[in-house]
């Protein structure tokens, strides 16, 4: 293809309508800044559920009529939940989400000038097709595969075989993108992709501009996304919570994400908020916790500095790289419930510490954490490139 000037140019954006909408705002911005922005759902969850319990019911048929009735004990472990919950990391559903995207592709009325890829879940070429795309990655699942197995169920044949193909797809790509460097460090050392061909960006929150209105301390109310709950270090939550409470029984703990069966004293449970009203949650609150045991690079943790909400945070997955130990967060040394009650304690009976933090998290936000920075970068080097 010819040299393109990189703001004059048609941007096609590929990725599942979940993620698409959780990165809205990323798109947002990056459309003020090209001539064209066109957005390419890849294929749904559900349908390709749909196909695949198609499978299973004909596996439980044969089974049954081969192993007289006891088939279905044989192939239930392919149950709906499961695959609902590998789909997009799974080798036997990348194949198909990538051939369905390029037939897609292929037929577009006139091809863009280049394509961003949002995450690994499927792959817009098999093979190269002479038009260049990148992507912008969370995760790998050489990391999923290595810190939490749970995002990882497949055989160990599989995941070499899933692995290859994201290797491949890696290095066909003109550029990467990770959040973090943690996934830097993967691409390099796990695909074997050139140090110079990464350029890491971070991310943002569920916010158009960053917060520039008051915050206020004092609630002695705090946070926890509990969406899932064992992995975001939930219990961890409630058990250091007890501690605080011993200490400052006028604490509260606003759960979200997720219903409890049986609430602690103090313990909120909303379920599941709006954007306005998990606004309102932050403008009330005074720490948000997130000891989470693996958590790529969480985007609720950037909405919290958004809002001037000092966080607590683990030193798992790319979660430390969003804040500056002691400066604009608290990374905790030792994930338990003790270490958590006391960072809690200390900082609750501080309000002049949680104002400086808040101030400094909400500037890492307005200079870095922000859709429209993380735009810039990506167009920057793209216009390097192409």
């Amino acid at each position: 293809m010819g040299l393109v000037d990189i703001h004059h140019s048609r941007v096609a954006v590929i990725g599942s309508s979940f993620y698409l909408n959780r990165h809205k705002f990323l798109f947002d911005a990056i459309a003020q800044k090209v001539n064209a922005l066109e957005v390419i759902e890849s294929i749904q969850a559900h349908t390709l559920l749909d196909y695949l319990d198609q499978l299973t019911s004909r596996a439980i048929f044969f089974t049954e009529y081969l192993f007289h009735g006891s088939g279905k004990n044989i192939v239930e472990k392919f149950n709906r939940q499961k695959l609902s919950f590998f789909y997009h990391r799974s080798f036997y559903c990348f194949i198909p989400k990538s051939r369905q995207l390029e037939r897609r592709i292929l037929r577009l009325d006139s091809d863009p000038d280049w394509f961003f890829q949002l995450f690994n879940g499927e792959s817009p070429f098999r093979k190269h097709s002479g038009i260049p795309y990148i992507y912008y990655l969370d995760i790998t699942v050489a990391l999923n595969r290595q810190f939490w197995r749970s995002w990882s169920t497949f055989s160990d044949r599989d995941f070499a075989r899933l692995h290859q193909f994201e290797k491949h797809v890696f290095q066909q790509a003109v550029h990467l993108f990770p959040m973090s460097h943690l996934v830097r460090q993967s691409l390099i050392e796990d695909y074997d992709i050139l140090p110079e061909k990464i350029t890491v960006v971070g991310s943002s929150g569920n916010f158009k501009t960053p917060y520039t209105g008051e915050k206020t301390f004092g609630s002695k109310r705090l946070v926890f996304n509990g969406s899932d709950f064992h992995r975001k270090g939930g219990d961890i939550v409630l058990d250091a919570f007890k501690l605080v409470k011993k200490q400052i029984p006028e604490a509260t703990l606003t759960l979200i994400g997720s219903t409890l069966d049986a609430l602690e004293d103090g313990v909120e449970n909303p379920g599941f908020l709006d954007a306005a009203q998990i606004e309102q949650m932050f403008l009330a609150a005074d720490l948000l916790v997130a000891p989470a045991r693996w958590d790529p690079f969480p985007g609720f943790v950037i909405e919290a500095m958004n809002y001037g909400v000092p966080c607590i945070v683990s030193a798992n997955g790319g979660i430390p790289e969003i804040m500056d130990n002691q400066t604009n967060g608290i990374v905790l040394e030792q994930l338990t419930p003790e270490a958590l009650a006391q960072q809690v304690i200390e900082l609750l009976n501080d309000p002049a510490r949680l104002q400086l933090l808040s101030n400094n998290a909400r500037q890492k936000v307005a200079d870095q954490l922000n859709w429209n920075a993380i735009a810039d970068t990506i167009l920057n080097k793209m216009s390097e490139l192409i």
